[in-house]
This record gives C-alpha cells, structure tokens and sequence, in this order.
C-alpha cells in the first residue's frame, strides 16, 4: 500500500540519518524501533494533517477544539472547577493552550 511504501522511505532516510551524524548503536535501534511502531502504530489523525480544518472559520475552529480537548481536561480538578466558573477562559485553554501529540509508550514528556 501507499503507507507502507512512504513508511519504508521515511525507515530508510531514518538509518541515513543514523549512519551520517554516526549515533550509537543503541540511540539508533531505539530510534528505529520508536519510527516502526509509528508507522504501524497509528491510533487516530491528528488535526494538524488535515490541511482541510486549518481553513475552517475561527468559532468553528474553536468549538472544535473545545470538543476535542475538554474531556481529557475537564476530569482535572482545577479545569474542571474552570468549566463550571468561567466558560470563556476554558474556552480560551482548548483553543489555544492544547495542542495534539502522538507519543509512544515510555516517552519522555517533560
């Protein structure tokens, strides 16, 4: 499939990289490894690969975003305290202060 083909290209500019900037052989299986399970590994889309959405009007944009992201936040005490007390500014943090992020298992956060 298409996928699979681009995946290959990406795996294959990935051990170039490797090999020209001459990383160790253990930073180089892990990044490897993390690249695979990437490709194979794709739970949903991300907004930011949707060319579509970024042309969307502003309180279009912003609502969705608000649906998107006020679930993971809203079981957070102080967020969820936010939502009850002043709409405009939790509005405000899903709109512009949470952004979407793909991370593998083990990964560094902070």
């Amino acid at each position: 499939s298409q996928i699979t083909i681009a995946g290959r290209g990406q795996e294959h500019l990935v051990r170039r990289f490797i090999s020209e900037r001459r990383l160790s052989i253990d930073l180089g299986c892990r990044i490897l490894r993390d690249v695979r399970r990437g490709n194979l590994q794709r739970p949903r889309l991300l907004e930011s690969e949707i060319m579509a959405l970024k042309s969307l009007p502003g309180n279009t944009l912003r609502q969705l975003h608000e649906e998107v992201f006020e679930p993971a936040i809203a079981v957070h005490p102080l967020f969820s305290n936010l939502l009850r007390e002043n709409r405009v500014v939790h509005s405000t943090i899903c709109d512009q202060a949470i952004a979407e992020e793909l991370r593998s298992s083990g990964d560094e956060v902070f």
